[in-house]
């Protein structure tokens, strides 16, 4: 495969009549918009109870690196991940930045991915097949994509992972244009190392490159070149190889349900979660009919192609094994993210690759005007369009709720404006979601301060600790307020909690909310209360509680300890 000028001017091409100017930069900057728009529009979703539990799965990292050194940065996993994405989170928690910053650099990511991505198509595609109107059509695909955009918000690896994937595979598809190329091998041995760094899932995308071109004859000249990166790859991921290990040989964190689970999560509830069903199963079908028309390439243009395949297949069979293995859940369906961008470059295939037919005078005007092609492209635009309609309407339910924060819980809305410099905010709810939905909304965390700074410091209370994310997950803001946000009603961790404040004459506010208490929780809760001498504010959602040292105020009628 050479490198043809061509790909740098996206026009149609000459077959399909005149040739209208297309401008890239204008067409990539819309899209770029779009997509970040897009992402943006989910962040009324992300910011929530979840946000400050995703943060606290990284304490254990810290807490190794502060016992063994800073050589555990390097080696220890949050999980199953590596410490890739951990290293740049514990950066941004030493720095003390807002839970903003958090959802910002995972949205960069996921923005970032969008042009990279249609890079890698305009390198593994033959350039005379891709043009303009094809590229924009891919680039909606992965713009409206529902299943990357619900996570791109997310405090976790996910959306660097699917960049890094798009950078892995621009950097293949760049190195099969010169295999000879030291800085080509050196860039591929980078980001490859860079991937697996990220996640675990990233080992398909590197072993389906090597399985196509020692399969394909025209591919074994270059393998030479492959083994030279992925072995460099292999030494700067030799940190990793100790925890790896590890996990192998612990026990699976899931129940071993078998195949069956594996299928029902690939086929019944990845499809539909996010975004449109019938859009994602004409994705797929797009797919498919990319993945027909590239096996169908000739010998100097498939391999790249080939591997997008290969790669969708080498990870689902992985992502179903450790379903199956209970090494993951059947729910966790960020997995799939690992094979989207082959699946959404082979989708594009489809359209790209599509035979122009041979128009004759007697066929009409309308079989000229509706070549598989277009029709393809539209497909794709429609697709667009259903799952970006589909994400819109979420963001503006979203808002509607979030803006009647205030007014649907008066006691929440009292507590956060009597919560001043030294207080201590208490929430406590039992999330109404599981961590995985990335589309609940939790309406009172618009009542929180999204864009100021925190610390994950040591609040020198018994039973808490920073980064707990079970009880109180303490976090402290630059004027000296504390945040404790708990899962669960826990009675010894708010009366040390009291007891800590009521020593310092310190003002503390305890704030439940919803409906996911039992009764018994209720009442133990009001019984605590009462004892403290609180008077319990109470209303049909929430309860609140303020104390100022030892005396019990009424809600919202201080501003301050």
């Amino acid at each position: 495969m050479t490198e043809d000028p061509s790909r740098s001017k996206l026009e149609e091409p000459a077959s399909s009549g005149s040739r209208r100017s297309w401008s890239p930069a204008w067409t990539l900057a819309l899209l770029i918009l779009l997509t970040a728009l897009l992402q943006a529009s989910r962040l009324p979703m992300r910011w929530n109870q979840i946000s400050f539990a995703y943060a606290a799965y990284f304490g254990e990292y810290l807490w190794w690196i502060e016992q063994q050194g800073p050589w555990a940065a390097l080696t220890s996993y949050v999980g199953i991940h590596p410490p890739g994405y951990s290293l740049l989170f514990a950066t941004m928690a030493g720095l003390g930045a807002s839970p903003f910053a958090w959802h910002a650099l995972s949205g960069l990511f996921s923005v970032a991915a969008l042009p990279t991505l249609m890079a890698v198509a305009r390198s593994g595609i033959p350039a005379q097949r891709l043009d303009g109107p094809v590229l924009a059509g891919l680039g909606l695909l992965v713009a409206s994509s529902p299943h990357r955009i619900a996570y791109g918000l997310e405090i976790n690896n996910y959306p660097l992972l699917v960049l890094m994937s798009c950078l892995q595979m621009l950097t293949f598809a760049r190195m099969m244009d010169s295999p000879r190329s030291l800085r080509s091998r050196g860039l591929l041995a980078m980001s490859t190392a860079g991937l697996l760094w990220t996640h675990a899932l990233g080992l398909a995308l590197p072993a389906a490159q090597f399985v196509t071109l020692l399969v394909l004859p025209e591919g074994r000249q270059n393998l030479r070149s492959l083994l030279q990166s992925l072995l460099i790859a292999a030494l700067l991921c030799l940190p990793l190889l100790p925890g790896l290990l590890e996990i192998l040989s612990g026990d699976s964190i899931n129940p071993a349900l078998g195949p069956k689970a594996a299928w029902t999560s690939m086929t019944e509830l990845l499809p539909g979660r996010y975004g449109s069903l019938t859009a994602a199963w004409a994705v797929l079908s797009l797919a498919g009919l990319g993945a027909t028309a590239s096996l169908k390439l000739p010998p100097g243009e498939r391999l790249v192609p080939l591997s997008w395949l290969l790669h969708c297949c080498l990870a689902t069979g992985l992502i179903a094994t450790m379903i199956s293995m209970g090494i993951a859940s059947a729910t966790q369906l960020p997995y799939w993210l690992a094979p989207l961008p082959s699946l959404l470059l082979l989708a594009g295939c489809a359209a790209a690759l599509s035979p122009e037919p041979r128009w004759q005078p007697s066929q009409g005007l309308l079989f000229r005007a509706v070549t598989p092609r277009r029709a393809m492209i539209g497909v794709m635009v429609l697709c667009a369009a259903v799952n970006s309609s589909s994400m819109l309407s979420d963001f503006s339910h979203a808002r509607t709720v979030r803006s009647q924060a205030a007014s649907n819980y008066p006691l929440i809305a009292a507590a956060t404006r009597a919560w001043g410099p030294q207080s201590s905010l208490a929430l406590i709810q039992f999330p109404q979601y599981l961590d995985d939905d990335k589309d609940a909304i939790d309406p009172i965390y618009p009542l929180l301060p999204l864009f100021e700074r925190l610390w994950f410091d040591d609040p020198q209370v018994d039973g808490m600790v920073p980064f707990d994310p079970f009880f109180g997950q303490p976090v402290r803001y630059g004027d000296g307020r504390w945040l404790y946000t708990f899962t669960s009603v826990s009675l010894p961790h708010l009366a040390a909690l009291h007891d800590h404040l009521k020593s310092q004459g310190r003002q503390l506010i305890i704030a439940a909310y919803g409906c996911s208490f039992s009764e018994r929780e209720t009442n133990a809760l009001n019984r605590w209360a009462q004892q403290q001498g609180a008077k319990a504010q109470l209303s049909e959602d929430s309860g609140l509680w303020l104390w100022n040292g030892q005396q019990a105020v009424p809600a919202g009628a201080t501003e301050g300890p």
